[in-house]
């Protein structure tokens, strides 16, 4: 389960399931939510009760309050199913038997780095202007990318902020940051 085959991240995931499940001998189906919670949760518990359970799901929950309702709703029906990115901190993984695990990443480490060394690459090194477009904005490795992203501004004074910091999501779709960008 996955939002899009329009990000290159999500076309790879894809493929990797697609050569996991073909090398088990199992059945592989692509589900993407098109960026929607709603149609995500509905398509998870259309896809249960069409297999009678018979499932298992790998998931990028589309923001992180998704997790919960996925949960419930996956343990409920005694389906095993793993998630990245997207998860509350107070959900515990270990309080659904059938939540085989949870991956991410130190997306504030990550988003610090990032930034660092793009403010090294600066015409005049660590002095300059950004604008920063925000990915969807209950997503918890965005949020925790744009965390990083605001840590490397305040060591670097010499970044300044342009117009639209903070105030926009691209949803990491590349024609709706296109579109921002030239308002």
């Amino acid at each position: 389960m996955i939002r899009t085959i329009d990000n290159p991240y999500h076309v790879r995931w894809n493929k990797g399931g697609e050569e996991f499940a073909n090398s088990i001998g199992y059945p592989h189906e692509l589900v993407t939510c098109g960026g929607s919670s709603e149609k995500q949760n509905n398509d998870i518990k259309a896809l249960v009760a069409r297999t009678g359970g018979n499932v298992v799901f790998n998931i990028d929950p589309n923001e992180s309050p998704d997790c919960v309702p996925i949960a419930k709703a996956l343990e409920d029906a005694g389906v095993y199913f793993f998630t990245w990115w997207n998860k509350p901190p107070e959900l515990n993984v270990v309080d659904y038997p059938h939540w085989v695990g949870h991956s991410a990443f130190s997306g504030v480490d990550a988003g610090h780095y990032g930034a660092v060394e793009l403010f090294k690459t600066f015409k005049t090194p660590n002095k300059g202007k950004i604008v920063a477009i925000q990915g969807r904005l209950a997503n918890q490795i965005a949020i925790d990318l744009f965390d990083g992203l605001k840590k490397a501004l305040a060591e670097n004074p010499g970044i300044k902020r342009g117009p639209l910091f903070f105030f926009r999501t691209g949803v990491f779709l590349n024609i709706k940051v296109m579109i921002i960008m030239i308002q």
